[in-house]
């Protein structure tokens, strides 16, 4: 697999993403299920406030940590496939706290075709045969143990 490969997936993974949220915005869901939302989260609100401090303050951090995960992933960077892996791992922490959510089945759809292709993004930059390029992100060379060129 090449770099530029590897980058399309990357690029693949935050446009799928980006289309499950275009959709839900041009298309938005019937009022009813917006509202049930919103009730929702005014419940949350006024229940518990530091839950919902604590839980801002650690999504903000992990969403920080994925966008720098992506740059290091796209730019090949040694310590981008750890970050990515644990800002991951991290998130399913969070999802639980995050309550009910409604959204359209087409949305449905690219958010897991996402979550799809980033899981074989952080597979292909764990695994063995192309870690090694990105130990060695200095240049475009074909490494021994078949990892990533340029």
């Amino acid at each position: 697999m090449t770099a530029n490969h590897f980058r399309f997936l990357l690029i693949a993974s935050i446009m799928t993403m980006v289309a499950g949220m275009v959709y839900d915005i041009v298309f938005p869901l019937p009022a009813d299920f917006l509202l049930a939302m919103e009730n929702q989260d005014k419940q949350i609100i006024s229940s518990s406030p530091w839950k919902l401090v604590l839980l801002g303050v650690l999504s903000i951090f992990l969403i920080v940590a994925i966008i720098f995960s992506y740059y290091g992933l796209f730019r090949l960077r040694a310590w981008a496939p750890r970050l990515a892996f644990w800002a991951s791992a991290l998130s399913f922490l969070v999802y639980p706290f995050h309550g009910c959510f409604a959204q359209s089945g087409v949305t449905s759809l690219f958010y897991t075709l996402s979550v799809l292709i980033w899981g074989a993004v952080l597979a292909i930059s764990l695994s063995p045969a192309y870690k090694a390029r990105f130990q060695a992100s200095s240049g475009p060379e074909q490494h021994e143990s078949g990892g990533l060129v340029s």
